[in-house]
Order: C-alpha cells, then structure tokens, then sequence
C-alpha cells in the first residue's frame, strides 16, 4: 500500500458496510441500524453470512456500554450475527473488548484493492463474458451459483429484490465460459472506489 493511498482502509471498511446492508433494504423483514457510530445489517435469517455487525466508531469511553448494548439487541433476536472489526474500527482494542464480552474470533480475511483503469497483470480467459444481471433469469442464474457456497445456503432469493440497474446500490455480475462452470461477482457502488472484506470476524452465538 502506498502513501497516498490517504483513507484507502477507511473507505474499504465502510464499503464492507455498505455491502453488508444493500440488499436488506429492498428485503421484507430485513433492517437495517446504521447509527452514528455503527452499522448492524439483520437479515431475519438465523446466518451469520447475512447478520452483520461493522464500522464501528466506538470511543474507549463509550465502548463498554455500546458493546453491551448491542451484544443484548442480537442476542434477543435469537439469531447470529457476525461482529467484522476492521483496520479502522474504533477504539483499536475493539477485538479484546468484544471477546471480553463473550464473542469468539471465528476466521479473518485479507483485503484486496486496485487501482480502477490500470488493466490486470494476468487477463482471464479470452472465452469468458461477464455480463451486467439485468433480467429475472440473469438474476435466477446468479442465485443459482450462489446456491453452491456453502456459507450462502440459507439464502431464499426473494422475488421482492428487484431489478433496478439505475438506482440499485449493487451490481451483480454473470460469467459465462464454454469450459468452465458459471462464476458470479457482486460489486457495490458508494461514494468510494472499491470494497472489500477486512480483517476480523467475530460471531455472537
């Protein structure tokens, strides 16, 4: 990472954010809580793929009674969720503070970022299109490919998710090659360049 990359791990962990929720909006009985200084994305479901706490701006004074307070609100939804502490989270003993709660560190993630116009080092398939979902069946074939992972398979693709490729925060993606099965990609667009997951996952069981 360069120097002038500024806010880059800022940015990155509020488009985490912001990937966490955009979905839930358009969602029958999804919310979404983004307070001043935290973000919690509740799916409804009972998975924590989809049940995600971020962005959290605590500071060592308010810490302990906002992690408290928010430990009890997931907690009597009965349902799971995953706390993400990224490399901006605040205060910067987050992680301990969260595991002094009773939260265990499940997995991490590295971040990856690209500079948007430069052309990748390494180009894929010449056969492979990748496609804009645009239509029912584009978005029916993207959840098909979803179905497969496994940290997905509590997802029902609702009807209720419309298409609407001019003000949707998300853009889904269908890759279709003659020798290799159908991939997927999902981008989301915020007022920041690029997105990706970072750092820590905690889960509240």
């Amino acid at each position: 990472m360069e120097a002038d990359d500024g806010d880059l791990l800022a940015r990155m962990e509020q488009n985490l954010a912001e990937r966490a929720c955009h979905l839930h909006r358009e969602l029958a009985g999804a919310t979404v809580i983004r307070a001043d200084d935290l973000v919690i994305a509740d799916s409804g479901l009972d998975d924590d793929t989809f049940n995600i706490v971020a962005a959290a701006r605590f500071t060592p004074r308010t810490a302990g009674r906002r992690i408290a307070e928010t430990v009890t609100m997931l907690e009597a939804t009965g349902r799971t969720f995953a706390w993400w502490v990224g490399p901006t989270s605040t205060p910067a003993d987050l992680a301990a503070r969260l595991a002094g709660a009773g939260l265990s560190a499940s997995e991490s993630e590295s971040a990856m970022w690209a500079r948007i116009g430069e052309p990748p080092t390494h180009p894929g398939p010449a056969d492979l299109d990748i496609d804009l979902v645009a239509t029912p069946e584009a978005l029916a074939d993207f959840a098909a490919v979803l179905a497969f992972i496994p940290s997905a398979r509590s997802l029902v693709w609702s009807p209720s998710l419309r298409l609407r490729p001019g003000d949707c925060a998300a853009h889904h993606g269908a890759g279709h090659s003659a020798a290799r099965e159908p991939t997927i990609c999902c981008t989301v667009r915020t007022k920041s360049a690029s997105w990706s997951r970072v750092s820590s996952r905690l889960s509240a069981m």
